[in-house]
């Protein structure tokens, strides 16, 4: 969160918008349950996440945040935000993933979208 926070620093003195911190906008919960939450363990049960699309099958060793409630996540909180007219989000990539595909991506990269609150 700090090098988002550092990044959306520099953007917020650039262009003279406000700058607020919103907590709902971090990254992918590898471990919702506090039982895997050892770098080895996230590391995999990422690697779950991806083998299985971002779903959690029932008989998944771990509890992780999936794809969809990232995006239901993301979206809650974004409503909030509605009656601006244009908002600059600096995050982290498994939450762009949810709305941008993962090969648009590059590190630090700036991406224009539009979304339906």
């Amino acid at each position: 969160m700090t090098r988002a926070l550092e990044t959306a620093h520099y953007i917020a003195v650039e262009t003279g918008l406000d700058l607020f911190m919103e907590p709902f906008f971090h990254e992918w919960r590898p471990d919702l349950d506090g039982t895997n939450s050892d770098l080895t363990s996230v590391l995999v049960a990422h690697e779950y996440y991806l083998k299985h699309q971002g779903s959690l099958p029932e008989d998944s060793p771990y509890r992780y945040e999936t794809a969809l409630e990232m995006r239901h996540r993301f979206l809650r909180t974004l409503e909030k935000y509605k009656n601006y007219k244009t908002i600059i989000i600096v995050t982290h990539g498994m939450l762009m993933r949810q709305f941008v595909p993962n090969e648009k991506i590059d590190f630090c990269q700036v991406i224009e979208c539009e979304l339906e609150i």
